[in-house]
Parts: C-alpha cells; sequence; structure tokens
C-alpha cells in the first residue's frame, strides 16, 4: 500500500522498532553508471590536473566545492573535446549542461567511494549480491547491483540516525532501502521519487502502522502482498 507523506520523527522510529522485531533482512542499491567509460576519462583528467587526492574531495565534498571545480574545470579542452561537442552538438556553449558534467564527475568520485567503504563495513551482513540488467531491445544494459544484508543492532542504529527512508539516495548513500521477512518485502522504497509501498499482512498490522502516524493513500486495508524474492538471480518467483 501506497504511503501518501514522508515518514518522519517518532513516526519513524516507531515504524523502524516494529520493522526490526518484524524482519530479517534489507536490501539497497548501487547504481552503475551508463556511462562508465566517459565517466572515468573525465575523472582522471580532474584528478591529475587538480592535483587534489581522492581523499581531498572526500573531505570537501559540497554544494560549494562542486560549484569552485566547474569554475576551474568549465574552458577544459581535454574534459569539452570534439566527442563531447560532437554529443551535445550546440549543448558546448551550455552552462548548465558543463557544469553537468564536471559535477556529475565530482559526485560519482564521491557516491564510488561512500558506496564503496559502506560495503566493506558491512561486508560480513550481506548474504546476496545480484546485478540488475535488462534488455531493451537488442541490447543488455547493466542498471544496478542490489545487496541483501541480514538486521543487526549495528545497521538498526545506522537507521535510527537517519531522518528519513529517503535519506538513502545518490550521492551520500547506496539507495532504495527495502525490508524483507522470510523472503518477502514488508516494505519497499524509491528514495529519489519519494515513494514507499508497505505490503501489511493483515488489517491488525494496516491499523497499528496508522495508529503510530503513517498515512496511506488507501483508506481501508486491502490485502496486497509482493511476491517471495528469489535471491539466488535477483528475480521474484
Amino acid at each position: 500500500m501506497l504511503v501518501e507523506e514522508e515518514i518522519l520523527g517518532s513516526t519513524y522510529e516507531k515504524l523502524i522498532n516494529y520493522i526490526f522485531k518484524k524482519c530479517d533482512s534489507i536490501s539497497l542499491m548501487k547504481q552503475h553508471d551508463q556511462h562508465e567509460e566517459s565517466t572515468n576519462r573525465k575523472i582522471d583528467i580532474i584528478l591529475s590536473t587538480s592535483g587534489y587526492s581522492i581523499n581531498y574531495i572526500m573531505e570537501k565534498y559540497s554544494n560549494n566545492f562542486l560549484n569552485k571545480m566547474y569554475e576551474k574545470f568549465k574552458d577544459n579542452e581535454e574534459i569539452f573535446n570534439n566527442d563531447y561537442k560532437e554529443k551535445f552538438e550546440d549543448g558546448i556553449k551550455n552552462d548548465f549542461k558543463r557544469w553537468l558534467t564536471i559535477s556529475g564527475s565530482i559526485r560519482r568520485i564521491y557516491y564510488n567511494n561512500i558506496t564503496k567503504q559502506w560495503l566493506i563495513k558491512n561486508e560480513k551482513n550481506i548474504f546476496n549480491h545480484t546485478k540488475n540488467i535488462h534488455n531493451f531491445g537488442n541490447e543488455q544494459v547493466y542498471l544496478n547491483d542490489i545487496y541483501y544484508l541480514i538486521l543487526n543492532d549495528e545497521l538498526k542504529s545506522e537507521i535510527l540516525s537517519k531522518k528519513s527512508l529517503y535519506d538513502w539516495h545518490y550521492p551520500n548513500s547506496l539507495e532504495d532501502i527495502c525490508f524483507f521477512k522470510d523472503g518477502y518485502c514488508f516494505l519497499e522504497t524509491v528514495a529519489h521519487e519519494g515513494l514507499c509501498f508497505i505490503y501489511c499482512d493483515n488489517e491488525a498490522e494496516y491499523e497499528y502502522l496508522k495508529s503510530i502516524g503513517i498515512k496511506f493513500f488507501d483508506k481501508e486495508f486491502k490485502p496486497t502482498k509482493m511476491e517471495k524474492w528469489q535471491y539466488s538471480d535477483g528475480n521474484k518467483q
């Protein structure tokens, strides 16, 4: 059932405490860069030309830092080369597209390192990892990686430290947290869209969640249950 409003404050805390009594695992998504080769080329230019280390970028990362890096590289002919000009045609004259190109590369450095560190830290809890590959016509496109983790007290503390389920989003963390019980999804999010779905087992559960402050679009209980997730290949059974 679709949640109407972002879950915040004491309602968020009560929901997470309830989830940790009910659920046994979570999933989180890591975006795959669809333009990885091009992005890596730009990252190499930025790192080699700026003299900044990855650690320095991680330390200084902010909107203000992104703007400074744009000013530093907006006229760089290696980044905005003929291939770029041909791809974007007259877009090379568009300052916003230039800003997106620079900031997107810096964000990718930040995102890759944040997620890498997080996965290393939580490696012992990861029990499955699947690649989400879709067929678009005759082309296979690698969209993202899904990591499944066993819930524990450390993860609970981290989840409770967030202000919202929607805090799991690019570029500050892995994304779209979902909670499972025995392979069935109980709560699913699409953070960048501000979407949250809760698959209540019964009317009593629906009424309890309403009582702690969760607002659903459906004002009456409607039985909804996702199909069991088949962890081995990332597909539903």
